[in-house]
């Protein structure tokens, strides 16, 4: 049997064509270019014959307005998406795309995001590419399954991954008497992609194939590619009344970059927050979040972050929960400006550091401070103009006759300062040993420089986005002096020590449970009443409340006392109505080592709608 199995498996690349062609599969031809259309909401699958892979050479999020056109742009607009459509589909056999811009009108998880730019227009993906036996491999880990036709096909990834297709089909023998001794092949991709798609797990149940009357397959058999599960954003520079404007629409939990040209500044219009399918409301103040956005990126000259709405990690833009409906994702929409030149020399706030080959760069800030890259360009004077590069991510000027050719790394900073008040680095070994910093074509090595402009940030003048009333809360929640203010929000350190202070405001819809690190977890009772309880897990100290109301907001203030004890106060509110005040000590039979056993801060699970997270250090000066 195994042996027949391995034949009718390599006798599929030349069995007979297919037995039936689906309208929405797209059958291509190997080595030979292709062109294709795909309006919004239709599902296609590219389709290249068995033993060659795809490689995708141009696609385009097409844009056509049906009424005024906000922009200088010719109409339609051509967005690039060459690099999301390879991300998804390159090297697979078959690659299943349903594109989506109007989130609101998405039923199911089966789709791919490319953004929505402009609200008042139509969108077509269209896609150029060819059918290779030399595709580059697909990303992910590829999987494969051969079965027989009497059992179901299962598939699966870890945890963490889904599962992208590549192709799913049966090969056998006709059933025909005239027939009865050729091969026969089918796909059944679109039936498992709405199965498997974009799932962990999946079962494809063998009536599917053991009920075909016109084929009897001897062997079921499929590829897959189990991938991280991708969150999309996009940033897309357009004309409008004679300057460049870039337009960020960026999927939550997504990882954002926007960049301007080299020595310009990014310039922040507009940025709204909210759950798809509404109108983005920039006058509502629930959901506008420019002067959070104007923070993290005005003045600078690129910008990286994650939009989320309850997590507390590396680079994450907390943008708060503003909606009581918590199974639709949110979607972060932002307008920038590009400001030509760089900032005033004479500015004391920003500091120059320059540095070539042999140099290291050192930047300090005072303990209190935290550093903040408005920009770091890298280049250098181009020597050899012979050379024709094929990957060009640089930008070129000349200057007294010299060609120069520089590139915007800021966004790579950004990782490595982050939270720090100092930090030193050689630019020149970080290309050398990790790769992480190319060489430019055309500049000799030892000609690279780097010029690194920052500034020392104050993160207490970070502005909140909580929806409830700071004011009240600080005169419900402060024991201390009138310096002691929570109207700015501060990015959570690694790790807690002794007169440290962690403020907790939750927005919650029922029952629901706060995990700080692994030594404190308290429950909330939600919108009826019910019980309060906060717990240290490790040794099961805990303090337990009935309350009588029924609640939507808490304030959970956690001052870390002693190594073994921690105060817990917590205001509960019914909109802005203070429902109740609870206040524990509790005390661990055994010393917890906070800065130890601080890894996620802060986790929220059950009925929650939106978590801000604020800290303060009373240590003394």
């Amino acid at each position: 049997m195994k042996a027949a199995l391995v034949f009718l498996l390599a006798a599929l690349a030349h069995a007979q064509p297919e037995m039936d062609t689906s309208a929405a599969t797209i059958k291509l031809q190997a080595e030979k270019a292709f062109e294709h259309d795909i309006a919004e909401y239709t599902l296609k699958v590219l389709s290249c014959p068995s033993g060659t892979g795809l490689t995708i050479t141009k696609a385009e999020w097409i844009a056509t307005f049906s009424g005024q056109l906000d922009t200088d742009e010719n109409t339609p607009v051509r967005l690039d998406r060459t690099s999301d459509v390879r991300k998804i589909c390159r090297g697979l056999n078959n690659c299943i795309l349903k594109p989506i811009a109007h989130l609101e009108n998405v039923v199911d998880k089966i789709y791919h995001f490319f953004g929505v730019p402009f609200s008042n227009a139509k969108y077509t993906l269209n896609i150029s590419g060819m059918c290779q036996s030399t595709a580059r491999r697909p990303t992910g880990r590829e999987m494969v399954a051969s079965i027989d036709p009497s059992r179901d096909l299962v598939m699966g990834c870890d945890e963490g991954e889904v599962i992208n297709l590549s192709f799913v089909r049966g090969a056998g023998l006709f059933h025909t008497w005239q027939y009865r001794h050729n091969y026969c092949n089918r796909s059944f991709m679109e039936n498992a992609f709405y199965i498997c798609q974009n799932q962990r797990s999946c079962t494809v149940d063998k009536s599917l194939y053991i009920s075909d009357t016109v084929c009897n397959y001897q062997v079921i058999d499929a590829q897959y590619f189990c991938r991280p599960s991708y969150h999309n954003a996009y940033v897309d520079v357009i004309r409008k009344n004679g300057n460049d404007e870039i337009i960020l629409t960026a999927e939550e939990d997504s990882f954002v970059t926007v960049k301007a040209p080299a020595e310009s500044l990014l310039s922040v219009k507009s940025a709204v927050w909210d759950v798809v399918g509404k109108e983005l409301e920039e006058d509502d103040t629930r959901r506008n979040r420019l002067d959070l956005l104007q923070f993290f990126c005005e003045g600078r000259s690129s910008c990286t972050f994650s939009p989320r709405r309850t997590s507390n990690g590396l680079l994450d833009l907390h943008l708060g929960g503003i909606t009581s409906d918590n199974q639709k994702p949110f979607v972060f929409k932002a307008k920038f400006g590009i400001v030509k030149g760089t900032q005033n020399a004479a500015d004391s706030n920003i500091k120059t550091i320059p540095c070539k080959h042999g140099q290291t760069v050192a930047m300090t800030c005072p303990s209190d401070r935290y550093i903040r890259v408005v920009s770091a360009l890298w280049g250098g004077e181009v020597t050899d103009t012979a050379s024709q590069p094929t990957n060009i991510f640089w930008e070129e000027k000349t200057v007294d006759g010299k060609l120069y050719r520089t590139t915007e790394i800021g966004a790579f900073l950004d990782k490595q300062v982050f939270n720090k008040s100092e930090f030193t680095f050689d630019p020149f070994a970080v290309v050398k040993e990790k790769r992480l910093l190319p060489n430019i074509e055309g500049i000799r090595e030892n000609d690279h420089s780097l010029t690194v402009k920052y500034t020392c940030v104050d993160l207490a003048s970070k502005p909140s986005v909580s929806d409830l009333g700071l004011v009240d809360i600080k005169s419900l929640t402060s024991d201390y002096d009138e310096e002691y203010s929570l109207s700015k929000e501060k990015v959570i350190p690694f790790g807690f020590k002794k007169n440290n202070q962690l403020i907790v405001m939750i927005e919650i819809q029922g029952t629901s449970e706060v995990q700080v690190g692994k030594f404190l977890s308290i429950q909330l009772p939600g919108g009826a009443e019910g019980n309060y309880v906060a717990t240290l897990p490790q040794n099961n100290a805990a303090a337990e409340h009935k309350v009588e109301q029924p609640c939507d907001n808490a304030v959970i203030n956690v001052l870390f006392a002693e190594n073994k004890t921690i105060h817990v106060t917590t205001n509960l509110y019914r909109g802005t109505e203070l429902v109740a005040t609870l206040v524990d000590d509790l005390t661990s039979a055994s010393e917890i080592k906070f800065e130890e056993e601080v890894k996620d801060i802060v986790h929220a699970s059950g009925n929650v709608l939106g978590m801000r997270v604020f800290y303060k250090d009373f240590t003394p000066r």
